[in-house]
């Protein structure tokens, strides 16, 4: 499960894919975000040479894109799935790219798709860098057998044995988990927690970008203070209720950025799941103005949500408490730097 955009794959695009899959001549398909619809943006003829074809991709240096590219020239071939993401891109765009992500490889769907790759500039769009990518995912341990978004678990599970086995840790992955694989350990600190009742209390989830694997933090903090650097799940528990915490400083590299904002919503589901009801979620670009006073000036007087949006980039969403089946979805971050 992930934190999605709103925004649908168009009758075009279906209809232009199932063109696209019954012709073995074409080698690239192009697809763009334009308005409020996932719209083809074109397909490519291929020639001979499979590394050849990578010079006919063609993509703008501030401009995200998705690309499949056809692993040979046959009616059931495979295809490579490229999310193009540049630095150079507006962050509106980057965000729009990664929260539709998910709705338009269930569209495609996966089983199509041979593997999945987060591009960030025109290098990764070559035969020598899909080669070095699909070496690095066939090397790593497997993620999940849910984690049917993230295309290049197929691999893993084709070249590996020992599904679920995260190497890091030594031991299995939670099997269980929703969206990313999580780590036993990571597990194993929320479900320790939802069972702790002492209020202050609090625990960090971080992702391994490396293998797609979301992991405790080491160390855990102390006290309520979120990385000034790198993006965290944080979960402290407030006198009225525990509080999840999603920060993203702007400095965050780009991969982390995507990886973090597209699985918030799995990182959720999967800690109800484990037992803990979170009654506030907060959403934050600027992690140093989240401290306890914040928190309680979020949760107001009365035990409800304040009315109007918080200064600073750190925007609270959802109510107290969050209905038992669903909780409100998140809100757009604000722009780093921006008041709100």
């Amino acid at each position: 499960m992930t934190t999605q955009s709103g925004i649908t794959a168009s009758a075009s695009l279906h209809e232009a894919w199932s063109e696209a899959l019954a012709d073995p001549q074409i080698r690239i398909f192009n697809i763009a975000i334009e308005g409020e619809r996932i719209v083809p943006a074109g397909t490519v003829k291929g020639t001979s040479s499979f590394e050849d074809d990578f010079g006919l991709i063609t993509v703008e240096t501030d401009k995200p894109a998705y690309i499949l590219l056809r692993l040979d020239q046959t009616p059931d071939s495979q295809w490579v799935f490229y999310s193009y993401v540049p630095d150079a891109a507006p962050v509106r765009s980057k965000m729009l790219y990664a929260s539709t992500r998910a709705t338009l490889l269930k569209a495609l769907g996966d089983s199509h798709l041979s593997t999945s790759v987060f591009a960030t500039d025109k290098s990764d769009l070559t035969s020598a860098s899909l080669k070095s990518h699909l070496s690095h995912v066939a090397s790593d341990a497997p993620l999940t057998a849910r984690e049917q978004e993230m295309a290049e678990i197929k691999a893993a599970e084709r070249t590996r044995g020992d599904e679920g086995v995260d190497e890091r840790a030594g031991h299995p992955a939670w099997s269980g988990a929703v969206g990313l694989g999580w780590d036993n350990n990571a597990k194993e600190l929320v479900e320790k927690f939802s069972a702790e009742e002492t209020d202050g209390g609090i625990i960090r989830l971080e992702v391994d970008t490396k293998k797609e694997l979301v992991i405790p933090s080491e160390p855990q903090p102390s006290g309520l203070e979120l990385p000034a650097a790198s993006p965290a799940y944080t979960f402290y528990r407030h006198s009225r209720g525990v509080v999840f915490i999603y920060s993203c400083p702007p400095t965050s590299p780009i991969k982390s950025r995507l990886l973090y904002s597209s699985s918030v919503g799995g990182v959720l589901t999967n800690a109800k799941t484990l037992g803990l009801e979170v009654a506030k979620k907060i959403e934050t670009s600027s992690p140093e103005e989240v401290n306890e006073s914040f928190i309680d000036e979020e949760f107001g007087p009365s035990g409800v949500a304040s009315a109007g949006p918080a200064s600073g980039t750190a925007t609270p969403t959802g109510s107290t408490p969050l209905p038992a089946a669903e909780g409100k979805s998140f809100a757009r971050p604000a722009r780093p730097g921006r008041k709100r």
